[in-house]
């Protein structure tokens, strides 16, 4: 399947331009560009941003100047902390996923339509000249099945439409039950290039939504673990939780919840995309803040390790409160095993058979090395790298020698030291001097001279 590279590995800025009271001083202090600076600093690739359309636009249709500044402002940061952004209309006039508001006539009313998308081509004429790090998705979470058809036709002629203005911006599109998975299915709108198929992953909903005090059934106090049995997971979803677009009937009762659950609820949509040819993108995962991190953990590493496998770019929900909280201190000591992997090193492209492995990379940085060997110097190239196959794919990349002295990588995730050599993935664990000294003297027997045996960490 088509990997959405620059929107592997995100994080949403919820409540800043959306579910809020719309106050300057929300729009001014909530979010600031040291958060930009320090998304980056995790090792992230994009940021999603919610807006609701009153940011940029007044009840007459009228736009408001100052929401399309701030808008570039983001923009502008994302570009200065080498991050993608996701511009997401989070509330359109006539519709929000808000049960609160609701839909109050978008799907069958032509003028809502309209200015929908008047509102889409006023964003895309200012803004698609940053098509190379911006990407849009037209509506978030539509909620009602019965909403399908209109909503197929609806996104439609607002690609169709988008399109004479930005033929290359990529855009998002999702399907009802609130982004489930299990509607990407039915998503129908004209396939291009650049076209997104997105959904949204809480599940299972009684583990990251435990104590959530907007779900009508959900007992507050209510406190959970993550590693349930179907069977018990079925039970507490039925107390607590009414009726998800999702059951858990299609598993086995007695099976632990774990990655074949995520395999098992993917499918259809990975199967979609393929089809189509369109990438897939989860715009929105994560657990409720009451959850225990070591048990957080457990879930994000389950999901992660999926989304990665099949190259689904995500969003983590989200950044700062909004009864999520990353950026919480709580996190601090599993923040790093949270955050999918992200591989950051420096390589040297005259160590390279052929330039295949620079689909698989981020260029941060090039520089040009003097050397005293039979080549005179050397390109190394600072990179970032998101595919989890990285390590071994790098090591089929690579030649054997120069000069008599064996090729290698080194690079880093949140928790291992890697360093690759032609056929051999060798790594060992960030300050351990043990695990270290051990690596070194294989690296020593494969042909690696001891002075270049001082990576740093």
């Amino acid at each position: 399947m088509k990997k959405l590279i620059g929107y592997l590995n995100g994080i949403n800025f919820g409540g800043w331009f959306s579910q809020c009271d719309y106050s300057l001083d929300r729009f001014d202090n909530f979010i600031n560009e040291d958060d930009f600076k320090k998304v980056s600093e995790w090792g992230m690739d994009h940021i999603r941003i919610p807006f609701d359309y009153n940011l940029v636009q007044n009840n007459d249709y009228s736009f408001i100047e100052d929401g399309f500044n701030r808008i570039e402002k983001c923009i502008l940061n994302c570009k200065k902390y080498k991050l993608n952004m996701i511009l997401d209309l989070h509330k359109t006039i006539g519709f929000s996923f808000d049960k609160k508001e609701g839909e109050l006539g978008f799907f069958h009313n032509k003028e809502y339509q309209d200015n929908f998308y008047n509102l889409w081509l006023e964003i895309v004429k200012r803004f698609s000249k940053y098509e190379d790090m911006l990407a849009i998705e037209l509506l978030n979470e539509v909620t009602n099945y019965d909403y399908k058809d209109a909503w197929n036709r609806i996104a439609s002629e607002c690609i169709r439409r988008i399109r004479e203005v930005s033929p290359t911006i990529k855009i998002l599109v999702g399907g009802y039950y609130n982004n489930a998975v299990s509607a990407v299915k039915d998503i129908d709108v004209p396939i291009d290039d650049n076209i997104v198929f997105n959904f949204h992953c809480y599940e299972p909903l009684i583990f990251t939504h435990q104590g959530a005090y907007w779900i009508d059934k959900m007992d507050v106090n209510f406190r959970t673990k993550y590693k349930l049995t179907f069977k018990e997971i079925s039970e507490l979803t039925k107390k607590y939780c009414g009726n998800p677009a999702l059951d858990y009937s299609f598993m086995n009762e007695n099976e632990v919840v774990g990655t074949n659950y995520f395999e098992t609820i993917f499918k259809s949509a990975i199967v979609a995309a393929e089809e189509k040819g369109v990438y897939l993108y989860c715009g929105e995962y994560g657990v409720i803040e009451y959850v225990e991190p070591n048990e957080l953990k457990k879930w994000y590493q389950d999901i992660n390790s999926v989304l990665s496998k099949y190259g689904i770019g995500h969003a983590l929900w989200s950044y700062r409160e909004m009864d999520f909280d990353f950026v919480n201190s709580r996190y601090d000591d599993v923040r790093s095993e949270v955050i999918d992997g992200v591989y950051q090193g420096l390589l040297f492209k005259e160590s390279l058979v052929n330039d295949d492995i620079f689909k698989h990379i981020e260029i941060i940085d090039t520089e040009v090395w003097k050397t005293d060997d039979s080549l005179g110097q050397w390109t190394a190239i600072s990179f970032i790298a998101r595919d989890r196959e990285f390590p071994e794919t790098l090591s089929k990349c690579l030649k054997h020698d120069i000069d008599g002295n064996s090729w290698f990588v080194d690079f880093k995730d949140n928790n291992f030291k890697y360093i690759v050599l032609k056929d051999y993935v060798l790594k060992y664990h960030l300050g351990n001097q043990k695990e270290k000294e051990d690596i070194c003297k294989v690296c020593t027997s494969l042909g690696v001279a001891s002075k270049h045996l001082n990576w740093s960490e």
